[in-house]
């Protein structure tokens, strides 16, 4: 019994064979980075930049996408995945050039593209817009919870108000979007995640992104005493668990956990095995009998099981 509803069986089923993200980082920066809201970056973000400047040369790019994609050997389908940073934060005559290449793209079936809901201007939204009309088009949106408390605590720079406006605008154009939620973040308890997953299930978003907290190596969060807030593995794996059994059958778990690099992880070490974690929790599951959407009544009439 397959108890949710995975990336993979979904957009095998969509497109009739296997398909892979492949992540590309095109030299993307973010305005929580680069001086135009701060410069210190969300307080749980550690990611440092790859390349300096932003590529939109087109041999360059086809050349960046090909060489993830021969990785994978088997038969198969790619979602180009602009995933570093903010990937509309540019000129939108670049970002029209630089997206068109990566759907040209031979294996190509569509385009995810990763940003903030502060970058998503009206210009930028009708150039998404016209994509959407002709392939396959996903905006991931890192909204990670609706406590607006925690919200300003992570400096990520924009309200949950700002959020809801900007996915009301997504939704008028018909524009397909996934959410990010952390578990874990200061402060915050399984009410918290509970209203998260609420918001998420009144929208329209297609998918969802689990993450676990961790710290790498340039986190501001290694000024925290950190050790005090961040969840165990077996927390973790029943909260998610649980949330599972709120969140609605019809929307696609793009990931269950996160998967920091082992050489940049600090803390909590647990995080570094994915694999483990994925597995816990689908053990959790099937010896709770939890699959996805058991808890979930509608208009946030869900008894709280966490």
């Amino acid at each position: 019994m397959q108890r949710y509803n995975t990336f993979d069986d979904y957009y095998k089923s969509k497109f009739k064979t296997k398909v892979y993200r492949l992540s590309i980082d095109l030299g993307f920066t973010c305005p929580n980075r680069d001086g135009k809201i701060s410069f210190g970056g969300c307080n749980f973000c550690s990611e440092k930049r790859i390349n300096s400047k932003l590529i939109t040369n087109k041999e360059t790019i086809l050349s960046l996408i090909k060489k993830e994609d021969e990785k994978i050997t088997r038969d198969h389908k790619s979602l180009i995945y602009l995933s570093s940073f903010t990937n509309t934060y540019a000129r939108v005559e670049d970002l029209e050039k630089i997206y068109k290449t990566c759907l040209e793209y031979e294996n190509s079936v569509g385009l995810i593209i990763a940003t903030r809901a502060d970058c998503l201007s009206d210009d930028i939204l009708e150039l998404l817009s016209y994509i959407s009309k002709n392939t396959y088009l996903i905006v991931e949106i890192g909204m990670q919870t609706v406590n607006e408390n925690s919200i300003r605590m992570m400096n990520r720079g924009y309200t949950h108000s700002y959020l809801k406006k900007t996915l009301e605008k997504l939704d008028s154009l018909n524009i397909k979007y996934i959410l990010h939620t952390i578990i874990g973040l200061e402060g915050e308890k399984n009410e918290d995640y509970l209203n998260s997953i609420k918001y998420i299930n009144s929208t329209k978003a297609i998918g969802i992104k689990f993450h676990n907290l961790y710290i790498e190596y340039g986190s501001n969060l290694l000024k925290k005493p950190f050790e005090d807030f961040i969840l165990e593995k077996d927390e973790y794996v029943k909260i998610v668990s649980n949330l599972i059994g709120y969140l609605k059958e019809d929307i696609i778990i793009h990931r269950l956990c996160s998967g920091p690099n082992r050489d940049k992880l600090i803390y909590p070490k647990w995080a570094g095995d994915k694999a483990r974690v994925i597995s816990s929790i689908q053990k959790y599951l099937k010896d709770n009998d939890i699959y996805q959407g058991k808890f979930y009544k509608g208009d946030d009439k869900d008894e709280e099981k966490i």
